[in-house]
């Protein structure tokens, strides 16, 4: 069944899916890329907010660069491998030339992510994915310098996975590799056969440096099927874990490339800031996120949200709400009906607040009233009246303080697993909900030099923005002199609907409210989880299956039958599909009726077909997203109403229109401007699927920082799903 989905949605789940990490890299977590550079940066001085964007910049390497063997030092790419670290160091030099010599001009604060300002075509992709995860950094920097902070990222993922995809540790090096980010290094001889007895084994005695080879095809992985004789990455989901890989603490030789890492990773950040301080020391401190971390940039933060609908189309609702007492330039706004009618009054006197309405772009019959809230009014109380313009129908409206403050919330999510490849979990997508009377993650980050950390409070409030639902127990994981950061594991007992609110106060003793507003959250006792090998579909002229494994959960005390529903946005002609479960038993049985009874807490495994139809209407770069929604019956549940008995989890396929199954047989890249293959070496063909003998011609440049029309014509197909994902989020207005 199709059913087209809003393209706010669309563009929010696109970014949120992407966060399903790749398989060819130390993991995201604090023995890995993120727990390597946050060591690292934070000894070298770094604020927070440069630490946290060199590190999400770092990890999102994986996903819009999985397919850009340099990007990890893959497929025995050391010359090419080498060559970006040199061209990422100019870059972040260049970046911070500009955001210094522009300092003084406001528009770079509010330039899109793809202005052809010099910033790259990944620094932009990186930046529209981090916006929609509300990261606070990204509204008090510039575009120069956030685009610094993106490109050393992307630098260090490579330079730290140079340790662990190479066999420099089985050399028995014991200090770093002192060429990369200064030289150039050779590829090995192409004949060389460093795994000829065994793809997943090192021959006995070799002295030559090499990587392993990432093929994305799991019937080839293993085998090194295009490379006879060459080391494998090792991949689980292949069937062949054991590799040259070092990516994880149970892996060989993970200790040793762990530390090389580190250590390089220090020396590669300290020539750049030696380098910058050439050009003075302006240049340092901005890079470093400020000469004084002690002092944040104030960041726009709620304070307050309210959404409720009017009892009827001329109803009035009355409440008040209190401003906290950390914060400044308080502003209060209401979107309701073109024909409402607001009114703030200021407690403490009973003087009513001036304010100003005005139509929102997106939405011809709403208005949104703003009222600047007089200055010194922390811990006083407001009252609010909205009463709707009469009319048909009843409208709701949503109500919300801001404040700009120097503590606000960098992230709040409930977590999910991350597919079969990865451990380790990340934020749910768009359409996905946290679970009811079952165990979520949950990671939450304030920022802020002056909280009291044990005084940090998380609730789940309704949606009249006062009355408390649940108090998470939630404590403080990591303590820094600029944030905290709070983890646990909750059971959201609540079937209302919610958002979640921080309440502590600072170490001098002033109280702070904070919402995260990102979404509004619903628990549902049903569990849809995607567990694909890949975060993004590829669809080509050849590639016209696409085949999703995902499993549902029923997390309730009684047994439920669910109704399986795989949507797209697409339009119905273009796509044929069909859904097939298995539940405690390999055996898969179509589900004509798209039904499966599941018992209580019992999981299921699900897996669905869908076929591009030879009439479709797609156009290269179009994407689709395909959304598994399960929905159990009703009557008597364990679940608070029906409203808590569904759930649903995001995919996204893109239309490249290049030959090849994978496109470019997985050796390429699609031109989408011409919708033709450009092929890594030794590749050739119209679908890259031959081995080239002679001379290769000259390459374009992919992903270089200020040739950003032809890295867009050449992107890897995860960052040109990526790039089309951030036009999306402009378009709807998402980007921050």
């Amino acid at each position: 069944t199709m059913a087209r989905i809003s393209s706010t949605a669309l563009a929010l789940a696109a970014v949120l899916l992407l966060a399903v990490y790749s398989a060819r890299a130390f993991k995201p977590n604090a023995v890995g890329h993120v727990g390597i550079t946050e060591e690292a940066l934070e000894a070298l001085g770094f604020c927070r907010q440069a630490r946290d964007a060199i590190e999400d910049a770092n990890v999102f390497t994986d996903i819009f660069e999985q397919l850009v063997s340099e990007a990890h030092f893959d497929d025995e790419t050391l010359r090419a491998g080498s060559e970006r670290l040199i061209a990422k160091a100019d870059d972040v030099v260049e970046l911070m030339k500009q955001s210094v010599e522009n300092a003084d001009d406001d528009d770079l604060f509010d330039l899109p992510f793809t202005s052809d300002i010099g910033l790259g075509i990944f620094e932009g992709l990186i930046e529209s994915g981090l916006s929609t995860f509300g990261r606070g950094y990204l509204s008090s920097t510039d575009r120069y310098q956030t685009s610094a902070w993106t490109a050393m990222g992307q630098a260090l993922h490579t330079l730290q996975d140079f340790y662990s995809h190479s066999n420099w540790v089985e050399l028995q090096n014991v200090d770093i590799n002192r060429d990369l980010g200064r030289d150039t290094l050779d590829d090995p001889p192409a004949d060389l056969r460093p795994c000829s007895m065994n793809p997943g084994a090192l021959d006995a005695g070799l002295e030559q440096l090499t990587t392993s080879y990432f093929d994305f095809n799991p019937n080839k992985h293993c085998d090194v099927v295009d490379h006879p004789g060459k080391c494998r990455h090792g991949w689980d989901q292949a069937g062949c874990p054991d590799g040259l890989n070092k990516d994880e603490p149970s892996r060989p030789g993970f200790t040793d490339a762990r530390r090389l890492a580190l250590a390089a990773t220090s020396a590669f950040v300290q020539r750049v800031l030696d380098r910058l301080e050439d050009e003075g020391q302006q240049h340092v401190d901005t890079f470093l996120g400020g000469a004084d971390c002690s002092q944040l940039a104030a960041n726009s933060s709620v304070v307050f949200k309210r959404r409720q609908q009017l009892a009827s189309p001329s109803a009035c609702d009355s409440f008040s709400f209190t401003v906290d007492e950390v914060g400044e330039d308080y502003q209060f706004q209401v979107v309701a009906d073109d024909d409402a009618k607001v009114t703030v009054v200021r407690d403490s006197g009973a003087a009513e607040v001036d304010g100003e309405r005005s139509e929102r772009e997106d939405d011809d019959d709403e208005t949104l009233f703003s009222f600047e809230l007089p200055q010194g009014v922390s811990g006083e109380s407001f009252s609010v009246e909205v009463c709707g313009g009469g009319g048909q129908v009843s409208r709701s409206y949503d109500a919300t303080l801001l404040t700009l403050t120097t503590i606000f919330p960098y992230h709040f999510y409930f977590t999910r697993d991350a597919g079969v490849r990865n451990a380790g979990d990340f934020p749910h997508t768009a359409n996905q909900q946290p679970l009811l009377n079952a165990a979520n993650n949950v990671s939450a980050e304030l920022y802020g030099t002056e909280i009291s950390p044990d005084s940090v409070e998380f609730t789940l409030v309704a949606l009249d923005g006062t009355t408390v639902l649940q108090t998470l127990a939630l404590g403080p994981d990591e303590v820094a002199f600029d944030g905290v950061t709070y983890t646990g594991s909750v059971a959201v007992s609540t079937g209302a609907p919610f958002f979640v609110r921080m309440a502590g106060s600072t170490t001098g003793g002033r109280s702070f409210v904070r919402v995260a507003a990102f979404r509004e959250y619903r628990a549902q006792a049903i569990e849809v989880q995607y567990v694909g090998a890949v975060a993004a579909i590829q669809l080509g002229s050849d590639a016209r299956v696409v085949e999703l494994d995902f499993t549902v959960r029923n997390v309730d005390s009684v047994q439920h039958s669910l109704s399986l529903q795989l949507e797209s946005d697409g339009d119905d002609e273009d796509f044929s599909a069909s859904v097939a479960a298995s539940v405690g038993s390999p055996a898969r049985r179509s589900l004509a009726s798209s039904k499966v009874s599941l018992g209580p807490f019992e999981r299921g495994v699900v897996s669905a077909r869908v076929e591009l139809d030879g009439g479709h209407e797609l156009k290269a770069g179009d994407i689709v997203q395909l959304t598994l929604v399960a929905t159990a019956d009703g009557g008597a549940v364990g679940a608070a109403a029906d409203e808590n008995l569904s759930n649903a989890v995001d995919v996204l396929a893109q239309y490249l229109g290049c030959p090849g199954e994978p496109v470019c047989e997985g050796h390429g890249v699609c031109d989408l401007e011409v919708e033709r293959c450009v092929c890594s070496e030794p590749y050739s063909g119209d679908a890259c699927g031959e081995v080239r003998t002679g001379p290769a011609p000259p390459s374009p440049i992919i992903g270089t920082i200020f040739d950003s029309s032809a890295a867009s014509r050449a992107l890897p197909a995860a960052a040109a799903l990526a790039l089309a994902v951030a036009a999306a989020l402009e378009a709807a207005g998402l980007l921050v």
